[in-house]
């Protein structure tokens, strides 16, 4: 009776002689619940990925933060935003999305690294989301796409993009590609064109925070690929079909996103690369392709195992590869060759973990060194393709959590991880506080790290402990006797120690390393100047110049050297260049306004240094100054009103209090004696 009653609930009821209608699967309202954004989800996504990083908000500009932002005065000029996107800056890659950014954080910050900190969380955080968004409309799975999310906010590998404020180039490349792959899906979708100018804008837009952006649209072409790819059936034959219909349903699009492409590669490999790095690493293309393989499946491990993370690859740091028969380079290629195979035959039974798996390595081409890069590796490059981890680990944690005697433990394992991922990621903040806890960190974790060496040693010259700088610029020259950026270094402890003959010597090798060294011609001409060889000042300054024509401190050494040579006229007109160039190279300003004064023309004096007042009127130094050349020039009044502002900024200034108070009783002893 039960397998009766069984086998009757089993079949179709009937009503009349009307033909049985199947009813709806139970799976689809589960479907469409799973296909839907869960606002529980994305609160949890925000608290993840701001929380971990809220222990970086008091941490220092480091390396790079200060040229880009300190030592960079675009950034403080808001009204000059638009010409940030049609014109490049020297020395300075061209990226205005994040110029743009760190402009907005100057007018609400000023040069309080606080407020880029808390950008760079935010900019994170909606980056976590989109990338949420964009795992849903991919899976149709809210949890795939949360777990995918979550482990991308507390991976510990994205300290070098998040902790670190010049990463943010990383940060919002990611968004603006996520968010043109997101469009890019809903455009395929719901067969809405304006979808598609979105996700073209979307792609200009992460070019201009960083050129990795560049293989958006190979990305897309791939997606699109795949879903045309038909399952089973002759493999090359299958893509040849697929191939077809992608670019006959979608060719104006590709060709729309293929042309920007296209230029903005040869702008950037032809015109203004981003990378200084002249010829192959080890000297050999074959060196150079094993070691790119080894890179990549370092990578790949450092995304399941971050637990040793360095700020810098550079020289010794990550070891060439001489031979493909060496144990890592061999077991590396057989890596390699096992992920190709399991992507071929990820395509025939779930086309997007081969997606993810592609994903990775698109997006790392620009970084393989097809055209050399000078950074061998870095942690940073591995944010944009994250998105292909999280995304596969997302639906392998997602499909072995469908079994339900597997949930369990699964769901168990996936807390420990983002846990442990968590942690890690709070602790490696601590490391980017400022330039002395990171290089020293660095140096500690490889110690053979040359140019890690070398920047900790800057770091203890900074405060002035010129001996341990001095051993450990040698350090480095031991283990690297070429690298020109110790020698100058040493140089400019040298030259502080008033060693001249020292620091000549330094300065002199760097040339011959490195003669297109601007700042150490620069430097080269101050030794020549302090020891009054005024004529070989002059010809290491001009060639500072040749090197880097706008060159604002070059210009205003050189007004310097002329000067002493009693030459006003020269004099005046490098200040003046070097003013023009710099307009708050106060420097500049001041060595004008003394050589007016000592020429007399006391009105020229005072207007210069008014002229840079308006630049920065907190500048207390600037105020005493002017304060003697209104007194010089007889303008009393305007000399005390200088000296009282000035001691209103610093109260505890003896010189302008001095010459206050002399002010004062030479006024009296007029009106007395009247």
């Amino acid at each position: 009776m039960a397998r009766k009653k069984k086998e009757q609930s089993r079949r179709p009821a009937t009503s009349g002689g009307k033909k049985p209608v199947s009813p709806p699967p139970k799976s689809t309202p589960e479907l469409q619940q799973t296909r839907r954004m869960k606002p529980l989800h994305l609160v949890c996504l925000i608290v993840l990925s701001t929380v971990i990083y809220l222990n970086t908000l008091h941490n220092q500009f480091v390396f790079d933060d200060i040229p880009l932002i300190l030592e960079n005065h675009f950034v403080r000029q808001l009204d000059k935003l638009p010409s940030y996107f049609f014109s490049g800056m020297e020395k300075i890659p061209y990226r205005p999305l994040r110029m743009i950014t760190y402009a907005i954080d100057y007018q609400f910050t000023g040069l309080n690294p606080f407020g880029y900190h808390v950008s760079s969380i935010l900019f994170h955080a909606l980056t976590t989301l989109l990338l949420y968004c964009t795992v849903l409309a991919l899976t149709g799975k809210s949890r795939a796409a949360f777990i995918a999310a979550s482990l991308f906010a507390v991976h510990p590998v994205h300290t070098d993009s998040v902790a670190y404020i010049s990463g943010r180039r990383d940060i919002l490349s990611t968004l603006f590609y996520l968010l043109g792959f997101y469009c890019f899906l809903q455009a395929r979708q719901k067969q809405k064109a304006h979808l598609l100018v979105l996700a073209l804008a979307a792609y200009l837009f992460a070019l201009g925070s960083k050129e990795m952006a560049v293989t958006l649209p190979l990305v897309c072409f791939l997606y699109d690929l795949l879903e045309h790819l038909p399952a089973g059936g002759p493999f090359f034959k299958g893509c040849s079909t697929a191939l077809r219909q992608s670019i006959a349903r979608y060719k104006v699009y590709y060709f729309s996103f293929l042309l920007p492409a296209v230029l903005f590669t040869c702008y950037k490999v032809l015109i203004k690369s981003p990378s200084n790095k002249v010829g192959f690493y080890g000297g050999d293309l074959s060196i150079q392709v094993l070691t790119v393989g080894k890179i990549l499946v370092y990578y790949i491990k450092l995304l399941f195992f971050p637990i040793n993370l360095i700020a810098d690859y550079s020289f010794n740091s990550f070891p060439l590869s001489r031979s493909f028969f060496e144990p890592a380079t061999f077991l590396s290629f057989a890596v390699l060759c096992a992920l190709a195979l399991l992507t071929v035959k990820l395509l025939n039974r779930n086309k997007t973990m081969a997606f993810a798996l592609l994903w990775f390595f698109i997006t790392l081409l620009p970084v393989c060194h097809i055209i050399p890069h000078h950074e061998l590796l870095a942690e940073h490059y591995l944010y944009l393709p994250s998105f292909g981890f999280v995304l596969l680990m997302g639906l392998v944690f997602e499909n072995t959590a469908a079994f339900i005697r597997w949930r369990r433990p699964v769901l168990l394992l996936l807390a420990a991880v983002i846990l442990l991922f968590a942690a890690r990621t709070v602790h490696r903040n601590y490391d980017w506080k400022d330039g002395y806890t990171l290089w020293s960190k660095t140096v500690s974790t490889v110690p053979s790290c040359v140019r890690a060496i070398n920047n900790l040693g800057i770091e203890y010259y900074k405060r002035k402990e010129y001996e341990r700088a001095k051993s450990l610029y040698r350090r480095a020259l031991e283990i690297q006797p070429t690298y020109e950026k110790a020698y100058y270094n040493l140089g400019n402890v040298y030259r502080v120690e008033e060693d001249f003959a020292g620091a000549l010597a330094m300065y002199q090798k760097t040339a011959q390393l490195n003669p297109k060294n601007f700042q150490n011609h620069n430097n080269l001409g101050n030794a020549y100047a302090m020891q009054g060889l005024y004529q070989e000042a002059i010809r290491a300054y001009e060639l500072a110049l040749r090197y880097r024509p706008r060159y604002a401190e070059a210009h205003n050494n050189l007004g310097n050297v002329y000067r002493s040579l009693g030459e006003p006229d020269r004099a005046i007109s490098h200040y003046e260049r070097a003013i023009q160039l710099n307009a708050r190279y106060s420097d500049a300003y001041h060595n004008l306004a003394a050589l007016y004064g000592g020429l007399r023309e006391y009105e020229k004096a005072i207007q210069t240094l008014k002229d840079l007042c308006r630049h920065n009127p907190f500048m207390p130094d600037t105020l005493n100054k002017l304060g003697v050349f209104y007194e010089q020039a007889g303008r009393y009044d305007s000399a005390a009103e200088a000296y009282e502002r000035a001691l209103k900024l610093r109260p505890q200034f003896p010189e302008a209090r001095s010459n206050l108070d002399s002010l004062r009783k030479a006024k009296r002893l007029e009106g007395g004696g009247g």
